[in-house]
This record gives structure tokens, sequence and C-alpha cells, in this order.
């Protein structure tokens, strides 16, 4: 079920998993532009501009019917997740504020590989 793959318990478990950072960073974008009511082609496009993991439609389309108050409190999840991360790393690397889990994780990528 989506709302027990939100919680903070599964994404905190899924983000020990450095293979799940995109997809993780990908459902964040995906709560948020739910949040916003986008429609699923305008959600798909941002993910794929970000260098995310696509998000199945019958995904997103469970993630707008949890509707937007709930999808408040999962927003809140995921700053709880991001809080999570930075404590994890002692403060090296910060999320800036306002910065999505899934932009955070492609600039550290692009760290990685000598881009930036």
């Amino acid at each position: 079920e989506v709302l027990q793959l939100l919680s903070l318990k599964s994404l905190k478990y899924m983000w020990e998993d450095k293979q799940k950072h995109l997809m993780i960073g990908s459902l964040e974008i995906a709560a948020m532009e739910a949040h916003n009511g986008s429609f699923y082609v305008d959600v798909s496009a941002r993910i794929a501009k970000l260098g995310g993991e696509s998000i199945p439609p019958e995904q997103y389309h469970a993630i707008m019917a949890i509707g937007r108050s709930r999808l408040n409190g999962i927003l809140k999840t995921f700053d709880q997740l991001k809080e999570y991360v930075q404590m994890s790393l002692g403060g090296m690397f910060p999320i800036r504020e306002g910065q999505s889990l899934l932009e955070w994780v492609n600039d550290g990528q692009r760290y990685t590989r000598g881009e930036r």
C-alpha cells in the first residue's frame, strides 16, 4: 500500500539501500506534485528532468488519491527523512532549504563524478 511505502519507517529502511535513493527522491517529487494537483505527464517530465526514476501512473494516482491534507503529513515525513539523512552524515553535504531529495542526490552524484 502506498501509505505504508511513504511512512517514515519505510523510507528510512529503503534509504539504507543506496540504489533506492533516486526512487525515494522521485517519490518525494510525486508527493509534492500530487499535493499541487499536477497531472501525471507533468510529474513524469519533472522527475525525468531531475534525473529520477519513473513512477508508474498507478502509483502516482494512488498517491493523488491520498488527499491533500494527508499529503501535508507525508511531505512533513520527507522533511523528517531529510533530517535523518543529515544527522547520519554528521552535517556533511547539507540539504538546502527547499531542496528536494532528488535534487540533493543528483547534486551529490555529479560532485562524486567530478562534474561539480
